[in-house]
């Protein structure tokens, strides 16, 4: 059974092993009512990344499953519990590099209700830095990806990450107006 007045959770500056964090993650699978984890400042190393990846993957399935389920049976969802859970994660003043980009982009790439991800102060290479952007063309979504502060982080990301987000806030609006 889950806490179901937990909203959000943060963790910063631990000394927390990976394996706790795992552990920790793995409880969050099916957390209805957090919508922000905040694990900033906690030296994580890049293999975090498939931690914090399999969580968005974990929680969109949930959601997903709801949705299909009203489908097949052409019924209209009636509550809002398809888009419970995480909408904000901040992972910022880590050691994530290449392997954590690839990991959160490709989990990143559909997900619909994730609004904004701080990936800033971290190793992120140039490379890093453009498959994030490269899965903002994919993910009308996110409102905020903050990438500032990594190695790779330059002028080109910087307005290419501006441009993406300004189409997504943009997409979103129309879908607002048309009440979807």
């Amino acid at each position: 059974m889950s806490n179901k007045f937990l909203k959000g959770l943060k963790i910063s500056e631990s000394n927390i092993h990976l394996d706790s964090y795992e552990l920790l993650i793995k409880g969050l699978y099916n957390h209805d009512s957090i919508t922000y984890l905040d694990l900033s400042n906690n030296n994580l190393g890049d293999k975090f990344g498939n931690i914090i990846a399999r969580l968005i993957a974990q929680q969109a399935q949930k959601r997903d499953q709801i949705v299909w389920s009203c489908g097949l049976r052409n019924e209209k969802v009636m509550n809002k519990d398809y888009s419970k859970g995480l909408r904000s994660i901040n992972l910022s003043r880590n050691k994530l590099g290449k392997y954590s980009a690839e990991a959160l982009a490709n989990a990143l790439g559909n997900e619909k209700y994730i609004r904004a991800i701080y990936l800033n102060n971290n190793r992120m290479d140039n490379g890093a830095c453009k498959k994030l952007i490269y899965m903002m063309r994919k993910n009308l979504y996110i409102l905020t990806l903050d990438l500032r502060n990594n190695p790779g982080y330059d002028e080109y990301i910087h307005a290419r990450l501006v441009m993406k987000m300004s189409k997504n806030i943009h997409y979103l609006y129309q879908q607002h107006k048309k009440g979807s």
